[in-house]
């Protein structure tokens, strides 16, 4: 029996696929900046809005969890905690934007959260986390 080859795409359909996952990264860069409490709501919105089996989200959440576990930028971290004295290990990952208190940081978490259930109140109508 033989087996039919699946169709190639075209390169305009290529380079559309290619487009729109450099579309995605581009927005999960962007949001990765805005702080953890922007990617949980995204999540919780996520699975509120396909109907997401929230059991297996939590394995997929396990999985890249894992992953920061044993990054090494984690362990430039740790050194730097210890008390080593590597400059470069302290600058492998830093903040773009640092506060000089938490309680800072949280109003501005709170005022770009604000801002940005103005702007798209249809990606907090899930009915994720506050």
């Amino acid at each position: 029996m033989v087996q039919k080859s699946t169709p190639r795409r075209s390169l305009r359909e290529r380079r559309s696929i290619e487009l729109r996952r450099l579309r995605r990264a581009h927005y999960a860069q962007r949001i990765w900046y805005l702080g953890y409490r922007v990617e949980y709501e995204l999540i919780e919105y996520l699975i509120a809005e396909f109907d997401l089996d929230q059991d297996r989200v939590d394995r997929i959440l396990d999985r890249f969890a894992d992953l920061y576990s044993n990054h090494p930028a984690r362990a430039g971290h740790q050194q730097v905690a210890a008390g080593a004295s590597s400059r470069s290990a302290a600058m492998i990952r830093s903040p773009i934007v640092e506060f000089r208190s938490r309680e800072i940081r949280e109003k501005f978490e709170e005022q770009v959260l604000e801002a940005l259930r103005r702007a798209h109140p249809e990606a907090f109508a899930g009915g994720g986390a506050a």
